[in-house]
C-alpha cells in the first residue's frame, strides 16, 4: 500500500535493497538481524515510481550493501531515465575497487556516493569492519569514484576503536583522497553496538572533542561536514555542523518496511529536566535512552543563552558548515529542509554503517 502524499518538504527516497552485507561491521546497525533477501527488481521500479510521482528530487540506494545486489546497475539507469536531480548511493566502497564495476555504475547514472571508511590504518579498518583486506579495498574505490567525477562523501562512526584517531583520518581523507565532505558519526547503540556495551560505544563528551578537532581542520578545505547523534549541548565549537537541524526530509523504503527517517530520528530520544534550561531545548532531540542506561546523563550540561526556538534562528547563528565552492572542488548543488524553499546544501542520517 502506497503512503499518502508527502509534503512540499519530501525531498529524497532511499531504497534499501538488501540487509545482507560483504563486511560485518562491529557497530552494525543491524546486528545478527541480517538477511540474504533482494527487494525484487518489480518492487525496486516501483519504488522509483513512487518517488518521482511523489516529487522527490533525489533517489539512494543503500543497504545492507547495495553493490551485491546484481540488479543495482540496471535500476540505476532506471532511475537516470527517471530523471531525478541526483543519484545517490551508500556503500562500503569495496566492490568500487574494480574499475569496470565502477565505470558500470558511474555510467548507469551514480553523481554522488556516501563511503564508509573509519580508520586510515588497515588494521584497526579492517578489525572494524570485520573483512581483511577491505580498507585497501575501500581506498582504492574511493579513488576510482574520484576519478570518474562523482562527489565523495565519506562516513566515520565513532567508536571505541577509532574515536581518538579521528583528526588524524580526518587528515587522510581531505589531503589524501581529496573527498568532498565528511559525516562523522557518534555510533548508535543500536544492533551490534549495543551488544558490545561499552567496548564498542565510547562517552560522548570524548567524541566531542574528536570531531571538534576533525571539523576545525575540515571546514574550510572540504565542501562540507557534519556530525551525528550528538546533544547540542556538547557541540561546542562545531554547531553549523550539527545534521539534526539540517535534514532534508527522506522516506526509507526497505524489503519488509517504509518508515520516515525524519519522523523515526526522533524515536528512543531521551530529555531531562535540566534541558529545560538550555538555549537548544526546543530544537535538541536529547540523547539516545540507550546510551544514558549505558552511562547515565551527567555528560548533559545546559547551554546559556537567548533560547533558539527554530531551525531558521539556529541557522542564522551557526551557517552550515558547507562550502558551495573549494579549490579543486565544485558546486554541490543540494539543499537542506528549511522555510519557503530555502536554498543551503542538504544531508541525511545514516544509520551506523
Amino acid at each position: 500500500m502506497e503512503m499518502a502524499e508527502p509534503d512540499e518538504n519530501f525531498q529524497k527516497v532511499e531504497v534499501l535493497l538488501t540487509l545482507a552485507c560483504n563486511c560485518r561491521c562491529v557497530f552494525c546497525s543491524f546486528g545478527d538481524k541480517t538477511s540474504k533477501k533482494v527487494k525484487p527488481v518489480e518492487e525496486i521500479q516501483r519504488d522509483l515510481e513512487f518517488a518521482k510521482r511523489n516529487r522527490a528530487r533525489i533517489v539512494s540506494f543503500s543497504g545492507g550493501e547495495p553493490t551485491i545486489v546484481k540488479a543495482l546497475p540496471e535500476m540505476m539507469a532506471k532511475a537516470k531515465g527517471l530523471g531525478f536531480e541526483r543519484i545517490e548511493m551508500q556503500t562500503n566502497g569495496r566492490m568500487l575497487c574494480y574499475e569496470p564495476y565502477a565505470d558500470k555504475l558511474v555510467q548507469s547514472g551514480l553523481d554522488v556516493c556516501v563511503v564508509s571508511l573509519h580508520s586510515h590504518r588497515p588494521e584497526i579498518s579492517d578489525l572494524m569492519m570485520g573483512v581483511n583486506g577491505a580498507f585497501e579495498q575501500t581506498v582504492q574505490g574511493i579513488k576510482n569514484l574520484k576519478g570518474r567525477g562523482v562527489y565523495v562523501l565519506v562516513n566515520v562512526v565513532a567508536t571505541q576503536y577509532n574515536y581518538k584517531e579521528i583528526p588524524e583520518l580526518t587528515k587522510f581523507l581531505v589531503d589524501d583522497l581529496k573527498v568532498d565532505g565528511l559525516h562523522l558519526i557518534m555510533v548508535a547503540p543500536d544492533g551490534s553496538a549495543r551488544a558490545g556495551g561499552k567496548r564498542v560505544i565510547p562517552q560522548m563528551t570524548e567524541v566531542a572533542e574528536s570531531f571538534r578537532k576533525a571539523v576545525g581542520y575540515a571546514r574550510e578545505r572540504i565542501s562540507e561536514v557534519w556530525t551525528y547523534n550528538l546533544p547540542f549541548c556538547l557541540c561546542s565549537g562545531f554547531e553549523g555542523a550539527e545534521v539534526e537541524i539540517n535534514m532534508s526530509l527522506t522516506q526509507l523504503r526497505a524489503p519488509d518496511f517504509t518508515v520516515s527517517i525524519d519522523d523515526n530520528r526522533f524515536r528512543d530520544k531521551a530529555k531531562f529536566e535540566k534541558c529545560r534550561q538550555c538555549r537548544f531545548d526546543a530544537i535538541c532531540q536529547g540523547a539516545w535512552q540507550k546510551y544514558v542506561d549505558l552511562y547515565g546523563d551527567a555528560e548533559i550540561s545546559p547551554v546559556a543563552g537567548t533560547p533558539i526556538t527554530s531551525a531558521d534562528e539556529f541557522r542564522k547563528e551557526f551557517p552550515p558548515m558547507v562550502r558551495p565552492e573549494v579549490e579543486g572542488g565544485k558546486k554541490t548543488g543540494r539543499f537542506i529542509r528549511g522555510s519557503k524553499g530555502e536554498k543551503a546544501p542538504e544531508t541525511t542520517a545514516p544509520r551506523n554503517r
